[in-house]
């Protein structure tokens, strides 16, 4: 139970980016044989000054069916100098670190999940913990995010897909391997930061409707469907509209600190990499290049030329 509790806890604090594993090294990419016949959505960024840059949409857990990725991405990939990515996933693998991290997601002062979700919740949620063999009392002195990621994080586990196959670890890895630099756009204390700070209400909302680990599992299912084909439409419908189910002005916050508010400080980084005639190919999460005030989105008003490569 010990070694349980150790490993869905660091899954708690890898799935502040949706990621979760256990921290040990999951060694060399994956390359199966012959190439995987899907279609993932990548666009292409030309600067006003002729740079060109490449934005891959991420899938940040996933299976080996989908490798070796197509031409068109590993083409663009090669030809770089450089890779960014949201953050460094390495960083997740020393312990220290990652201790640090879930202690930003512990109560300091005495009080518990109850103090903040209720009684009712509290125990909807133990009995889901409990039927994954999580005695009462494992997570108390955990705050409301770390509960709805770890509820994420078991419903993840029923997909088969994992971080060791999730496109950010593969080309982190690959990149490694070649000697390129891999610049990270934010720090994991950040994105945790961004968001643990939503409203007491949208946490409530979240670790409700994961609640339901059928559901959950289908969605991560769906989505991971519609990135094998790059359905732009269905994604930006999926993603912006049904992903939860909350009230709008809670819906507003929450998209905002998920994507919006990361989106206005990652696209500046952008535009100065590509400034200084830098050849970058960027990794992140594909919500981050749909719809409006996406990256993408941004970009564009910004008069950037971005267009979606096959």
């Amino acid at each position: 139970m010990i070694r349980k509790t150790t490993a869905i806890l660091s899954a708690i604090t890898l799935m502040l980016i949706l990621l979760s594993s256990c921290a040990t090294y999951l060694g060399d990419p994956p390359a199966p044989a012959e190439e995987a016949g899907i279609s993932p959505l990548m666009w292409r960024v030309t600067a006003p000054n002729g740079q060109n840059m490449y934005l891959f949409g991420s899938i940040h857990i996933a299976d080996d069916t989908i490798y070796p990725l197509p031409d068109y991405v590993m083409d663009a990939f090669w030809r770089a100098d450089y890779l960014a990515v949201e953050v460094d996933i390495d960083l997740l693998f020393d312990p220290v670190f990652m201790s640090d991290l879930m202690i930003m997601q512990m109560y300091q002062d005495g009080r518990t999940i109850v103090d903040d979700i209720g009684p009712e919740l509290h125990a909807a949620a133990t009995a889901v913990f409990a039927d994954h063999g999580f005695p009462p009392g494992t997570f108390d002195i955990f705050k409301p995010y770390a509960w709805w990621q770890t509820l994420q994080s078991l419903a993840m586990l029923e997909t088969g897909l994992t971080v060791e196959y999730g496109v950010d670890y593969y080309f982190i890895r690959m990149a490694r391997a070649a000697g390129m630099e891999v610049l990270a756009l934010e720090t994991p204390e950040s994105q945790l930061n961004a968001l643990m700070g939503m409203s007491m209400p949208i946490h409530i909302v979240n670790i409700e409707q994961s609640l339901d680990m059928q559901a959950v599992t289908e969605s991560l299912l769906y989505v991971y469907d519609l990135w094998q084909i790059g359905d732009y439409d269905a994604l930006e419908f999926y993603l912006r509209n049904n992903y939860y189910s909350m009230p709008d002005g809670l819906w507003d916050e929450f998209i905002r600190a998920l994507l919006i508010d990361r989106d206005i400080l990652i696209t500046p980084q952008l535009r100065e990499m590509m400034a200084a005639e830098m050849n970058v190919f960027v990794v992140v999460g594909l919500a981050h290049f749909v719809g409006e005030n996406s990256i993408v989105y941004l970009l564009r008003q910004e008069g950037y030329e971005v267009v979606i490569v096959r």
